[in-house]
């Protein structure tokens, strides 16, 4: 029986660890990413009309909604989207087929957790995103 005790500290430590590294990951970052996010106006908090929304889809789909002004009308386009790692991803739609240019490049995930997502891509100047969670 007391050879039992530590075998049992030991595998409690390593499930404990394993969850820790693992919870950090890439897969658990796009695992949250994952739906649709709604574009905050922070320069205007009180607007709250949603005009853009993007979608993380998993398997690599991602789409821009665009809300049109006066209408009950809704386009989307789609692109791509890769993680680099568990603080970066990489956006990239056709500019010739519509899909907006300042959404394509490398984008840097600041914050992520309890419904709200804050997004900084460096590219031809900083670019700032604040989103919440549909």
């Amino acid at each position: 029986m007391k050879r039992l005790y530590p075998i049992l500290i030991l595998v409690c430590i390593a499930a404990i660890v394993s969850v820790t590294l693992f919870s950090c990951g890439k897969a658990a970052t796009e695992n949250k990413l994952l739906g649709r996010w709604s574009r905050v106006n922070v320069d205007n908090l009180s607007d709250t009309s949603r005009v853009e929304e993007w979608e993380f889809m998993g398997s690599a789909q991602f789409r821009v909604y665009n809300h049109h002004a006066g209408s009950a009308d809704t386009s989307y386009l789609e692109g791509t989207y890769t993680m680099k790692n568990y603080r970066e991803f990489t956006i990239s739609g056709s500019g010739s087929e519509g899909f907006p240019t300042d959404a394509n490049g490398n984008w840097r995930i600041i914050k992520l957790k309890k419904g709200a997502l804050i997004l900084v891509r460096e590219e031809g100047g900083l670019t700032f995103r604040e989103f919440t969670q549909i």
